[in-house]
């Protein structure tokens, strides 16, 4: 696959992939959707994300979608919708997505994101919806950040 170097969407879903595996995916630098499902993958999965410049949608789920993932997700500029699933990623993470204000639908789903990031999502000021899937905010938290992105659809 990584000699493939025009393909614009990959999915890896429902494999084995590893960490080992993925690193042949650093050459296809015109890919504009991935899309990773792999339980056998780290926080450390994606060292070459950042060269992916052409993503604009990208799935990652289980322990890739980790803080250092973020990191790299950092650097893509025309990235507009973002899910994370099942993640190990924290509101360091989240401070990180955040420099990513092109985003405009953004599935967080990760147990460790707290009322430190609403900060950080009002900066992305194109999101149009945004789903905190195992978020621990409060409710107060929730009524905070509905009011600084008073235009994009929040849930749960």
């Amino acid at each position: 696959i990584g000699k493939l170097t025009s393909l614009k969407r990959l999915e890896v879903v429902h494999t084995n992939v590893t960490d080992a595996g993925l690193k042949h995916l650093a050459g296809l630098v015109n890919l504009q959707q991935l899309h990773v499902h792999g339980k056998e993958t780290t926080a450390t999965a994606f060292p070459f994300l950042s060269n992916l410049r052409e993503l604009y949608e990208l799935d990652i789920y289980d322990r890739a979608a980790s803080n250092q993932t973020c990191e790299q997700i950092a650097m893509l500029p025309k990235l507009r919708k973002l899910m994370l699933v099942t993640g190990i990623f924290d509101d360091d993470g989240v401070k990180q997505l955040a420099k990513v204000t092109t985003l405009e639908e953004v599935t967080l789903d990760s147990n460790k994101i707290t009322d430190a990031s609403i900060e950080h999502l009002a900066k992305l000021t194109n999101l149009r919806r945004l789903h905190l899937g195992a978020a621990k905010l409060t409710d107060p938290g929730r009524q905070r950040l509905r009011s600084l992105l008073p235009k994009v659809s929040v849930t749960p």
